[in-house]
């Protein structure tokens, strides 16, 4: 659902036919919705399903030509918005709890307890963040 930021008057929506979970919108408006039945792209009222099942997190790219998703499996797949096509993937080995995308370049995705940045094709670790015992102060 779209609304208008000055008065909340609601000015378009889409029945994604699902529980709605985590979004991503792209700065001129595409949305990825995450949820139950899948992978939702949502443009101008129009929902285009993509073939990720169980997604959990995702996060546009610099753009909106690429979009990091993660799932339950604790896989992170870069796709290709315009044909929502894969285009790299690699297994984590934890449920994924976000994705984000880093102004340097890169993937930053958290899959059980580690924090890993993730190549920009989507289909190597750069580097592994490992648990800390303490807290950060």
């Amino acid at each position: 659902m779209t609304r208008r930021a000055l008065d909340g008057q609601t000015m378009d929506s889409v029945d994604t036919g699902m529980p709605g979970g985590p979004v991503a919108v792209s700065s001129d408006g595409l949305v990825a919705v995450c949820g139950q039945g899948g992978l939702l792209l949502i443009e101008r009222g129009a929902a285009h399903p993509v073939a990720i099942a169980q997604p959990t997190a995702a996060c546009f790219g610099a753009d909106r030509q690429s979009l990091g998703v993660g799932d339950a499996q604790g896989h992170f797949t870069s796709v290709e918005t315009a044909t929502g096509a894969a285009y790299g993937s690699i297994a984590l080995g934890g449920a994924v709890g976000g994705v984000g995308w880093s102004a340097l370049g890169f993937w930053v995705v958290v899959a059980g307890n580690r924090l890993f940045v993730v190549a920009p094709d989507g289909a190597s670790i750069l580097h592994t963040g490992e648990p800390q015992s303490a807290a950060l102060s």
